[in-house]
Protein backbone atom coordinates (compact mmCIF):
# COMPACT_ATOMS: atom_id res chain seq x y z
CA UNK A 1 0.00 0.00 0.00
CA UNK A 2 2.82 2.88 0.89
CA UNK A 3 4.50 2.00 -2.53
CA UNK A 4 1.23 2.43 -3.84
CA UNK A 5 0.54 5.66 -2.19
CA UNK A 6 4.21 6.98 -3.41
CA UNK A 7 3.62 6.33 -7.01
CA UNK A 8 0.58 8.12 -6.73
CA UNK A 9 2.45 11.13 -5.53
CA UNK A 10 4.82 10.83 -7.83
CA UNK A 11 2.05 11.02 -10.60
CA UNK A 12 0.48 14.04 -8.99
CA UNK A 13 3.57 15.89 -8.84
CA UNK A 14 4.89 15.12 -12.45
CA UNK A 15 0.95 16.34 -13.42
CA UNK A 16 1.28 19.36 -11.14
CA UNK A 17 4.65 20.54 -13.25
CA UNK A 18 3.87 19.47 -16.52
CA UNK A 19 0.10 21.14 -15.65
CA UNK A 20 -1.22 19.60 -19.13
CA UNK A 21 -2.77 16.03 -18.07
CA UNK A 22 -5.98 17.98 -16.83
CA UNK A 23 -7.04 14.91 -14.23
CA UNK A 24 -6.22 11.31 -15.17
CA UNK A 25 -4.81 11.00 -18.57
CA UNK A 26 -7.12 9.44 -20.99
CA UNK A 27 -5.19 9.10 -24.05
CA UNK A 28 -5.13 6.08 -26.35
CA UNK A 29 -2.76 5.41 -29.12
CA UNK A 30 -4.05 6.33 -32.17
CA UNK A 31 -3.78 6.15 -36.36
CA UNK A 32 -5.19 9.17 -37.82
CA UNK A 33 -3.90 9.71 -41.28
CA UNK A 34 -4.26 13.30 -41.32
CA UNK A 35 -1.57 14.16 -38.39
CA UNK A 36 1.50 13.99 -38.74
CA UNK A 37 5.11 14.69 -36.58
CA UNK A 38 7.20 17.19 -37.26
CA UNK A 39 11.08 17.38 -36.12
CA UNK A 40 14.47 19.22 -37.05
CA UNK A 41 15.80 15.71 -38.16
CA UNK A 42 15.37 11.96 -37.89
CA UNK A 43 18.04 12.16 -35.18
CA UNK A 44 15.86 15.03 -33.22
CA UNK A 45 14.29 13.61 -29.88
CA UNK A 46 11.87 17.21 -29.54
CA UNK A 47 9.19 16.67 -31.84
CA UNK A 48 5.50 18.57 -32.34
CA UNK A 49 2.38 17.35 -34.31
CA UNK A 50 1.01 19.15 -37.31
CA UNK A 51 -2.19 18.57 -39.25
CA UNK A 52 -3.13 18.73 -43.00
CA UNK A 53 -5.83 20.72 -44.28
CA UNK A 54 -4.69 20.72 -47.38
CA UNK A 55 -3.02 18.41 -50.57
CA UNK A 56 0.46 19.36 -48.88
CA UNK A 57 -0.72 22.19 -46.52
CA UNK A 58 -0.08 21.75 -42.69
CA UNK A 59 -0.68 23.53 -39.47
CA UNK A 60 0.91 23.58 -36.62
CA UNK A 61 2.68 26.01 -33.28
CA UNK A 62 4.70 28.51 -34.29
CA UNK A 63 7.38 27.92 -31.26
CA UNK A 64 7.63 24.46 -32.86
CA UNK A 65 10.15 25.73 -35.24
CA UNK A 66 12.72 28.16 -33.86
CA UNK A 67 13.60 29.58 -37.00
CA UNK A 68 12.63 28.96 -40.36
CA UNK A 69 15.43 25.93 -40.91
CA UNK A 70 14.14 23.10 -42.97
CA UNK A 71 12.19 19.98 -40.73
CA UNK A 72 10.91 16.69 -41.42
CA UNK A 73 7.08 15.92 -41.12
CA UNK A 74 6.59 11.82 -40.34
CA UNK A 75 3.17 10.26 -40.79
CA UNK A 76 2.46 6.41 -39.87
CA UNK A 77 4.91 7.01 -37.20
CA UNK A 78 5.56 3.28 -35.41
CA UNK A 79 6.13 2.65 -31.62
CA UNK A 80 9.08 3.96 -29.74
CA UNK A 81 11.89 1.74 -28.69
CA UNK A 82 10.49 -0.43 -25.38
CA UNK A 83 13.67 0.21 -23.64
CA UNK A 84 14.72 3.67 -24.37
CA UNK A 85 11.75 5.43 -25.60
CA UNK A 86 13.81 7.19 -28.87
CA UNK A 87 11.37 7.61 -31.46
CA UNK A 88 11.88 5.00 -34.55
CA UNK A 89 11.25 7.25 -37.54
CA UNK A 90 8.16 6.77 -40.63
CA UNK A 91 9.08 4.62 -43.48
CA UNK A 92 10.85 6.67 -46.32
CA UNK A 93 6.99 6.51 -48.28
CA UNK A 94 5.97 8.78 -45.41
CA UNK A 95 8.40 11.45 -43.93
CA UNK A 96 7.99 14.78 -46.52
CA UNK A 97 10.29 17.92 -46.33
CA UNK A 98 9.45 20.79 -46.04
CA UNK A 99 8.94 23.39 -49.38
CA UNK A 100 7.69 26.68 -48.05
CA UNK A 101 6.37 28.35 -44.40
CA UNK A 102 3.42 30.66 -45.29
CA UNK A 103 2.99 32.50 -41.90
CA UNK A 104 4.32 32.08 -38.27
CA UNK A 105 3.62 33.61 -35.28
CA UNK A 106 5.52 32.84 -32.04
CA UNK A 107 4.55 35.28 -29.58
CA UNK A 108 2.82 33.11 -26.67
CA UNK A 109 -0.98 32.49 -26.08
CA UNK A 110 -3.11 33.23 -29.24
CA UNK A 111 -0.59 34.41 -31.06
CA UNK A 112 1.50 30.95 -31.66
CA UNK A 113 0.64 29.24 -35.11
CA UNK A 114 2.27 27.77 -38.21
CA UNK A 115 1.31 27.51 -41.95
CA UNK A 116 3.55 25.23 -43.85
CA UNK A 117 3.42 23.10 -46.92
CA UNK A 118 5.80 19.83 -47.68
CA UNK A 119 7.59 18.44 -50.91
CA UNK A 120 5.81 15.51 -52.91
CA UNK A 121 7.65 12.42 -51.79
CA UNK A 122 10.34 11.74 -52.87
CA UNK A 123 9.29 7.41 -53.02
CA UNK A 124 5.50 7.92 -54.54
CA UNK A 125 5.93 11.05 -55.99
CA UNK A 126 2.79 12.01 -53.92
CA UNK A 127 1.29 14.96 -51.67
CA UNK A 128 0.69 13.17 -48.40
CA UNK A 129 -3.13 14.96 -48.87
CA UNK A 130 -3.45 13.53 -52.02
CA UNK A 131 -3.38 9.65 -50.32
CA UNK A 132 -4.75 10.65 -46.80
CA UNK A 133 -7.04 13.39 -47.80
CA UNK A 134 -7.44 16.89 -45.19
CA UNK A 135 -9.57 18.58 -42.60
CA UNK A 136 -11.24 21.19 -43.01
CA UNK A 137 -11.39 24.92 -41.46
CA UNK A 138 -14.36 25.75 -38.66
CA UNK A 139 -15.71 28.85 -39.74
CA UNK A 140 -17.78 29.37 -36.31
CA UNK A 141 -16.85 29.32 -32.42
CA UNK A 142 -18.35 26.41 -30.65
CA UNK A 143 -20.29 27.18 -27.41
CA UNK A 144 -17.91 26.24 -24.08
CA UNK A 145 -18.63 22.74 -23.29
CA UNK A 146 -18.62 21.26 -26.57
CA UNK A 147 -16.74 18.45 -27.02
CA UNK A 148 -13.10 18.50 -28.61
CA UNK A 149 -10.44 16.30 -29.75
CA UNK A 150 -7.16 16.63 -29.71
CA UNK A 151 -4.09 13.99 -31.26
CA UNK A 152 -0.70 14.35 -31.47
CA UNK A 153 2.75 13.18 -30.54
CA UNK A 154 2.95 13.93 -26.84
CA UNK A 155 5.58 12.09 -23.96
CA UNK A 156 4.19 9.06 -22.23
CA UNK A 157 5.61 7.38 -19.07
CA UNK A 158 5.09 4.60 -21.23
CA UNK A 159 8.62 3.97 -23.52
CA UNK A 160 6.95 2.33 -26.51
CA UNK A 161 4.02 5.20 -26.22
CA UNK A 162 6.52 8.26 -25.95
CA UNK A 163 5.95 11.07 -28.54
CA UNK A 164 3.98 8.45 -30.86
CA UNK A 165 0.18 9.49 -31.91
CA UNK A 166 -2.36 8.99 -29.29
CA UNK A 167 -5.60 11.05 -28.87
CA UNK A 168 -8.06 12.10 -26.73
CA UNK A 169 -10.86 14.15 -25.82
CA UNK A 170 -12.47 16.51 -23.49
CA UNK A 171 -14.65 19.74 -23.03
CA UNK A 172 -14.08 23.37 -24.60
CA UNK A 173 -13.82 25.51 -21.78
CA UNK A 174 -13.83 28.80 -23.67
CA UNK A 175 -12.63 31.15 -25.97
CA UNK A 176 -11.27 34.93 -26.13
CA UNK A 177 -12.66 35.86 -29.69
CA UNK A 178 -10.50 39.43 -28.73
CA UNK A 179 -7.11 37.42 -27.71
CA UNK A 180 -7.46 34.65 -29.95
CA UNK A 181 -7.31 31.96 -27.00
CA UNK A 182 -8.95 28.68 -26.70
CA UNK A 183 -9.07 26.86 -23.23
CA UNK A 184 -9.93 23.57 -22.92
CA UNK A 185 -9.67 20.02 -21.07
CA UNK A 186 -8.06 17.64 -22.80
CA UNK A 187 -4.70 16.17 -22.15
CA UNK A 188 -1.65 16.77 -24.04
CA UNK A 189 1.81 16.56 -22.66
CA UNK A 190 4.71 18.09 -24.16
CA UNK A 191 5.04 17.18 -27.81
CA UNK A 192 1.76 17.73 -28.67
CA UNK A 193 2.22 21.46 -29.11
CA UNK A 194 0.72 22.12 -32.99
CA UNK A 195 -2.13 19.37 -32.17
CA UNK A 196 -5.22 20.52 -33.88
CA UNK A 197 -8.07 21.15 -31.69
CA UNK A 198 -11.20 18.99 -33.52
CA UNK A 199 -14.65 20.50 -33.02
CA UNK A 200 -16.17 16.82 -32.58
CA UNK A 201 -19.95 17.90 -33.63
CA UNK A 202 -18.69 19.00 -36.94
CA UNK A 203 -15.06 16.88 -37.46
CA UNK A 204 -13.40 20.24 -38.34
CA UNK A 205 -10.42 22.16 -36.88
CA UNK A 206 -10.73 24.85 -34.43
CA UNK A 207 -7.16 25.88 -33.47
CA UNK A 208 -3.92 24.32 -32.47
CA UNK A 209 -2.90 23.33 -29.12
CA UNK A 210 0.13 25.44 -27.69
CA UNK A 211 0.15 25.45 -24.37
CA UNK A 212 -0.42 23.69 -20.98
CA UNK A 213 -2.37 25.42 -18.32
CA UNK A 214 -4.54 23.10 -16.33
CA UNK A 215 -5.07 24.41 -12.96
CA UNK A 216 -7.82 22.98 -10.12
CA UNK A 217 -9.37 24.26 -7.44
CA UNK A 218 -11.83 22.05 -5.19
CA UNK A 219 -12.10 19.23 -8.24
CA UNK A 220 -12.81 21.71 -10.81
CA UNK A 221 -10.78 22.70 -13.70
CA UNK A 222 -10.82 27.14 -13.27
CA UNK A 223 -8.41 26.87 -15.91
CA UNK A 224 -7.44 24.61 -19.24
CA UNK A 225 -4.72 23.84 -21.50
CA UNK A 226 -4.39 26.48 -24.12
CA UNK A 227 -4.01 27.44 -27.95
CA UNK A 228 -4.54 29.49 -30.77
CA UNK A 229 -7.84 29.82 -32.24
CA UNK A 230 -8.58 30.26 -36.28
CA UNK A 231 -11.61 31.58 -36.75
CA UNK A 232 -11.93 35.60 -36.56
CA UNK A 233 -7.66 35.53 -36.59
CA UNK A 234 -6.70 37.36 -39.47
CA UNK A 235 -2.96 36.46 -40.11
CA UNK A 236 -3.35 32.94 -39.50
CA UNK A 237 -6.66 32.76 -41.47
CA UNK A 238 -4.62 34.35 -44.26
CA UNK A 239 -1.51 32.47 -44.11
CA UNK A 240 -4.00 29.36 -44.54
CA UNK A 241 -5.57 31.07 -47.49
CA UNK A 242 -2.53 31.69 -49.41
CA UNK A 243 -1.02 28.33 -48.80
CA UNK A 244 -4.06 26.70 -50.10
CA UNK A 245 -4.36 29.01 -52.90
CA UNK A 246 -0.73 27.80 -53.80
CA UNK A 247 -1.03 24.20 -53.52
CA UNK A 248 1.10 22.46 -56.46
Amino acid sequence: MKSLFILSLLNSLTNSQTKTICQLDERQISYNEKVARTRASLLSSSPCSASLIGKNCLISAGHCQDGLQDWITEFDTPLSDMLSGKMNPSLPENIFNLKKVYGRKNAFHGKDWLVFSVKRNEITGNFPGEERGHYEILKTLPLPKSPLRITGYGLSSDKEKRNIQQSSTGELLSIHSKRNIIHHKVDTTAGNSGSSIIDVNSGKILGVHTHGGCRQHGGQIIQGNQGTVIFGNSEFEMAIKSCLENED
